[in-house]
């Protein structure tokens, strides 16, 4: 018996300039009496760009195993595309390759993990990427970890600090037309926050306008990180 599937049609509307976009997700389901046998999942992946690529989570959470799947400069798109690998434990990847202080490593989970930590954005933001697509991005990554029976905690993007900026930002200030969004502005805050039921961790408030909790502005410090830590709901 073939299985049945259901075509889910998810329309978002965002605000972007007055634009939206519109999204078909498909998900397939057994029939009834034919369902897949429950996965063993265990275990927490912090999946993100460099700013969970950096944290030393054994470090910061001692004991707990937690697998550490930032990638450096990535996309909310490319994050999405390792998704599917990352939701059955066959690989899940950490680093950037030619890199001596994070070489790009990857491995294979003893089980699939049960909770996600999400967080990326701002390479797409640097990279000009409309609003739209990367909350689209973010719902479809919460979407599919939830329809495999993962929980997923969303780390929305925080304020980054002007003042402090690295070399390597320039020329990206608020004013400038390839990075539209201003240190007063909580990037894709609202958009995610209206629309997902999932929790959400406040970033934010722990780092925004707080120089010392930064390296650059954006990427944190030890400080920072542990910032992040007391943000975050209770983990497994």
């Amino acid at each position: 018996m073939k299985a049945a599937v259901l075509v889910l049609g998810l329309t978002l509307l965002t605000s972007c300039g007055g634009g939206g976009t519109v999204g078909t997700l498909q998900l397939s389901f057994q029939p009834q009496g034919l369902q897949p046998p429950t996965v063993l999942r265990s275990g927490v992946v912090f999946l993100g760009d460099s700013i969970f690529g950096g944290w030393d989570l054994d470090a910061e959470f001692p004991g707990r195993g937690y697998v550490n799947g930032g990638m450096f400069g990535f996309r909310t798109d490319q994050l999405l595309a390792l998704l599917p690998e990352v939701l059955s434990g066959k690989k899940v990847c950490h680093g950037l390759e030619g890199n001596s202080d994070f070489p790009l490593s990857c491995a294979q989970l003893s089980q699939p993990p049960a909770t996600i930590v999400l967080f990326a954005g701002w390479n797409d933001m640097i990279q000009s990427v409309p609003e739209d697509v990367i909350v689209f991005n973010l719902r479809t990554i919460v979407d599919r970890a939830h329809a495999q029976g993962v929980e997923v905690v969303l780390c929305v993007p925080y304020r980054w600090d002007s003042s402090h900026l690295a070399p390597w930002m320039q020329p990206f200030t608020p004013t400038a037309a390839l990075f539209p969004y201003s240190p007063t502005e909580l990037p894709l805050d609202a958009e995610l926050r209206a629309t997902l039921f999932t929790p959400v961790a406040d970033f934010d408030s722990m780092l925004y306008g707080r120089a010392a909790y930064t390296t650059d502005g954006l990427h944190p410090n030890h400080v920072g990180y542990a910032a992040l830590h007391g943000a975050l709901p209770p983990l497994q």
